[in-house]
């Protein structure tokens, strides 16, 4: 479980100081600039347009770019720094817009990799008996 968690905090740091930008559009592939153990195959990931800076009033200081999302992209192939996605749904033509900086990918909600049967991580019989059990998660709540 303290594995499990550290991984998701993890990512969560990363993708907010070094989103994973789309480096290289192929057709309907797109090469992704993080790969590793920290990507999946079978991941879905938004594909996110970055828009204009935001600039704090009062700093003066950057505070991220307008994002807009455009696509859903998963992954097909993952390597030491680069992942391979493929492109399953998008509102433009990429080819026509791409340029550095121009996408990134945030991982979707719902982007646990998929079994062979289909079923995610969040169908196991032991979340499903927790969820059954309300009175657990409403003693917990009351000791915070």
């Amino acid at each position: 479980v303290a594995a499990k968690a550290a991984d998701e905090i993890s990512r969560q740091i990363l993708d907010a100081i070094f989103p994973m930008m789309v480096e290289s559009i192929d057709g309907e592939m797109l090469y992704l600039g993080q790969g590793g153990k920290s990507i999946k195959i079978g991941q879905r990931y938004k594909l996110i347009r970055y828009g204009k800076q935001i600039i704090d009033s009062y700093t003066k200081e950057s505070l991220g770019r307008e994002e807009s999302e455009i696509g859903t992209i998963e992954i097909v192939d993952v390597q030491a720094k680069v992942a391979k996605a493929k492109i399953l749904k998008a509102q433009i033509d990429l080819a026509k817009e791409f340029g550095p900086g121009t996408f990134i990918a945030r991982l979707a909600s719902d982007a646990s990799p998929r079994s062979q049967t289909g079923a995610t991580a969040a169908n196991t019989p032991s979340q499903k008996k927790a969820s059954q059990e309300p009175g657990i998660e409403k003693k917990a709540e009351k000791d915070w």
